[in-house]
């Protein structure tokens, strides 16, 4: 919108784009999650199992292709 390069930010994205959808990440030991709108999933990394929250199926996609995208990124970065 400024007119400023934005290439660097790969994890942003314009909260005022109509097809943006409000979510937050967020991970810890063993685990890690998303919040919606529609509710909350939570998945543990060692059995990729649901441990708690909604088991929407948007959220768990959403988280999935979240967690792909990161490691397929952190992997590029440790073996370059």
């Amino acid at each position: 919108q400024l007119g400023l390069d934005h290439s660097s930010y790969q994890y942003s994205q314009n909260l005022l784009a109509k097809p943006a959808k409000p979510f937050a990440f967020y991970s810890y030991s063993n685990a890690a999650a998303v919040v919606t709108e529609e509710g909350v999933s939570i998945l543990n990394l060692q059995s990729m199992e649901l441990i708690t929250g909604d088991t929407l199926q948007d959220n768990v996609r959403l988280l999935k292709a979240y967690l792909q995208k990161i490691t397929t990124e952190l992997g590029n970065a440790v073996h370059p």
